[in-house]
């Protein structure tokens, strides 16, 4: 509760109370977030098999794209360090090529230039893999 013979002059007086107000909103929002709770509506069972087949990937499917990152990660070790660090930026970590560039300190076309032949790289590397697995 606001108390004005604690303040000391007028300005205090209302930083204190806009302070307290602020303190109690904030408070009862976040008491108000915790009692949330999800509404869960019951569907037809042919939208909820619909539903899990193509949101939840089978077994197989995540074994196989695991097994294929697995892969991807092997030979970008093979291609040269300069190519395999911008492809590794801009197409593993997602970082623009601006900041790619910045980074490593190349011009940007030089940056996209590595970019394309690691690609050039790792596709050859793919199939070299591919050829031996059969």
């Amino acid at each position: 509760m606001f108390d004005p013979e604690q303040s000391t002059g007028p300005k205090n007086a209302i930083r204190g109370l806009l302070f307290r107000i602020c303190e109690r909103c904030a408070a009862e929002h976040r008491r108000k977030g915790a009692q949330r709770r999800e509404v869960f509506v019951e569907a037809d069972e042919t939208d909820a098999s619909a539903n899990c087949e193509t949101r939840v990937p089978h077994a197989e499917a995540q074994m196989i794209a695991g097994e294929q990152k697995r892969l991807v990660l092997e030979l970008l070790e093979t291609i040269p360090e300069d190519r395999r660090a911008v492809v590794q930026m801009y197409d593993l970590e997602q970082t623009p090529m601006s900041r790619v560039s910045e980074l490593l300190k190349i011009p940007g076309n030089t940056a996209w230039n590595r970019r394309r032949r690691g690609l050039m790289d790792l596709r050859a590397a793919w199939i070299r893999a591919k050829a031996r697995r059969k």
